[in-house]
Order: structure tokens, then C-alpha cells, then sequence
């Protein structure tokens, strides 16, 4: 008897480091978040603002839709971009600095000023909390205007071609 115990000892002990190891790597911090590049925010900006419908009709079928992302993604500069997740099914929140096109500002104002499938206030205190990027602002332009919808709020100056955006993803 004591021969097996001294056999299983050592699949015992892989075993259990297996078990702790995953539980270790499970319970770790996660990363709080990751920096986007420029390509990665131009297209998640354009992707939003299209599907918002904001633009214009969506096109149903390729490659229309790939033309028009590319083409409002060109006017895009992506600023700065952060993603944070909980990870949990995706979850979490993005936000977004963005310089448009002089011509792709003034049309977002026009016709985010008109569209009754927004909910524009102020900023509030709700674009701020402690996972915000530290280059994301807590004081806004005094003429600037958010545009809130599907837990999606695009801040927008009535002047200038900078934007900001963030993102909740649930």
C-alpha cells in the first residue's frame, strides 16, 4: 500500500498545481484596459455612427456597407482611443478622441440637432468615474452639446471638429 501512495503522490501534486494554477490565473487583476490605435478607433466610430443611422440609410448588403465605412472612417482621426472590460461576455466601456473632417463635423451637427432618435443634454457627471483615461477631459467646451443613444454618448462642441465618445457595452 505504501508503493501506490508514493506513485500518486506525484499525480497528486501535478494535479493539485494544475487546480491552483488555474485558479490563480483566474482570480489574478485583469488588464484594466488596452490603448486602440487609430485604425481601430477611425472604424469603431464610423461602424457606431453608421449603424446609428445618422448618415444616412445603412446599406443591408456588401460591398456598400465596406464603402461607406471606409469612406466616413477617412474623415475620422482617432485621436485616442481606450477599451476597459470586465471581461464578462464583453462587457465594458470604451471611449474615444476624435478630429473629424471640417465637412463630416458641420453634417453631424446638422443632423444630430434634428434627429428626434437622440437624447441631447449637457455633460454630465456620468461621462466621468474612475475607469475613465486620464486624458479623458472632466471639463467640457461651455458650447458643447451630448448626444445620447443606445448607451452610446457622442459629445460634440458646436464648434471645432473635435469629438469625443464613449461607449457602454453590456
Amino acid at each position: 500500500m505504501r508503493v501506490i501512495i508514493i506513485k500518486m503522490k506525484p499525480k497528486i501534486i501535478l494535479c493539485l498545481a494544475l487546480v491552483l494554477g488555474g485558479f490563480i490565473v483566474g482570480c489574478k487583476d485583469k488588464e484594466a484596459g488596452k490603448a486602440l490605435t487609430e485604425s481601430e478607433i477611425n472604424r469603431s466610430v464610423a461602424v457606431t455612427l453608421i449603424n446609428w443611422g445618422i448618415l444616412g440609410p445603412i446599406p443591408q448588403v456588401d460591398p456598400e456597407y465596406t464603402r461607406m465605412e471606409k469612406s466616413v472612417a477617412r474623415q475620422i482621426h482617432g485621436v485616442r482611443g481606450f477599451a476597459e472590460s470586465d471581461d464578462f461576455h464583453g462587457d465594458g466601456t470604451d471611449w474615444y478622441e476624435v478630429e473629424f473632417s471640417p465637412e463630416l463635423a458641420a453634417e453631424l451637427r446638422s443632423d444630430l440637432n434634428r434627429s428626434p432618435d437622440f437624447k441631447k443634454s449637457k455633460p454630465m457627471y456620468y461621462l466621468n468615474n474612475d475607469k475613465s483615461p486620464s486624458w479623458w477631459p472632466t471639463r467640457w467646451p461651455a458650447d458643447t452639446q451630448v448626444y445620447e443613444k443606445n448607451l452610446g454618448y457622442f459629445v460634440l462642441p458646436d464648434s471645432g471638429t473635435r469629438a469625443w465618445f464613449m461607449q457602454i457595452r453590456t
